[in-house]
């Protein structure tokens, strides 16, 4: 687990929440409570603001640390995708991302690989990727930021066949594993959620630290989807898919876990 990644989530889950901004010892704090050393945090924050997902206010001695608007749009994106129960509406338009990046900048392409994967975007052929979504904001910053303009292009069209939509859906997406990842969180956190609800009946419950520490588990876990799961339509994906399951123990968790867990800000 990265202190870096560990940031973002509690950035999107409690610091946006409360003004967006926090102290360099604030967050040191915090994050010690996830197992994360001082040393550890401070590196990541300096990361964080030399790669423009952060930025640095002064005063005096002190340091403050919010998102820029490039983290924000990063963050918000995540967030919409991971707390929303229904799939976003489909306008039956596909977005086509190609690019053809030189072998001389082979690592710059395999970080624009990453983020069109993490975006939710599918590969339909070399250097060709699909959505039915529109992602030009945070396509369009990541390749501003990166110099990618001259070798890249977007598109918006419709899918004339031979395959159907589901089809298509199927060869770009690997949707049984998909369905195994929440499988595998449904193993995980519904026996935790199920145990708090008990405890919670018998008058029981957790520390403000304890319940602080488990929900930001909770939603790092749960944010992992992102690099997974691209959310499709719900008329993309076959009759009995199960992929949202896993939304239960987030949903229902999270609000136990979440009272006792802001008293410690």
């Amino acid at each position: 687990m990265k202190a870096r990644s560990m940031l973002f989530t509690l950035y999107g889950d409690s610091i946006e929440r409360y003004g967006g901004e926090a102290a360099a010892q604030c967050l040191i704090a915090l994050m010690g409570a996830l197992g994360f050393s001082p040393q550890a945090v401070r590196a990541a924050l300096a990361r964080m603001v030399r790669q423009a997902w952060l930025q640095r206010r002064r005063v005096g001695r002190r340091s403050f640390y919010a998102l820029t608007p490039r983290g924000r749009l990063r963050v918000e994106h995540g967030t919409s995708r991971i707390y929303t129960l229904d799939h976003r509406p489909w306008d039956g338009r596909w977005r086509i991302f190609a690019y053809a990046v030189p072998e001389r900048k082979r690592s710059l392409r395999d970080r624009l690989r990453r983020e069109l994967a993490w975006l939710g975007m599918g590969p339909l052929a070399g250097g060709i990727w699909i959505s039915p979504y529109d992602l030009h904001d945070h396509i369009a910053a990541f390749v501003q930021a990166h110099g990618l303009g001259p070798y890249v292009a977007e598109f918006v069209g419709k899918h004339l066949g031979p395959a159907a939509d589901r089809e298509l859906v199927a060869r770009c997406w690997d949707l049984p594993a998909i369905a195994r990842w929440h499988e595998r969180f449904v193993a995980d956190y519904l026996p935790r959620l199920e145990s708090l609800q008990q405890r919670l009946a018998a008058g029981e419950g957790l520390t403000d630290q304890a319940a602080f520490v488990e929900k930001i588990h909770l939603v790092h876990e749960y944010r992992k989807a992102l690099y997974v799961d691209p959310w499709l339509p719900a008329e993309l994906l076959p009759a009995d898919w199960r992929g949202r399951d896993s939304a239960r123990p987030l949903f229902c968790y999270h609000p136990l876990l979440h009272p006792p867990a802001t008293r410690v800000f």
